[in-house]
């Protein structure tokens, strides 16, 4: 085996001093051109009925 295994040793991450000083970018953080966003919304009410009759393009800032 060689001398300079990293078995059994303490090893620096590479990423840690950007987490810890909030310097990392992750993908929740990005904002593109263009870029939409999305949310889901569950019933309230188990098996209820859906009575909006709009689609949702003709709803203001709404994309499809």
């Amino acid at each position: 085996m060689s001398s300079d295994s990293i078995i059994g040793k303490s090893v620096p991450r590479q990423e840690g001093r950007d987490k810890v000083t909030g310097r990392s970018q992750y993908v929740d953080d990005m904002v593109l051109p263009n870029m939409l966003f999305g949310a889901t919304v569950r019933s309230r009410i188990p098996r209820g009925r859906i009575n909006e009759s709009r689609s949702a393009p003709e709803l203001p800032g709404m994309n499809s």
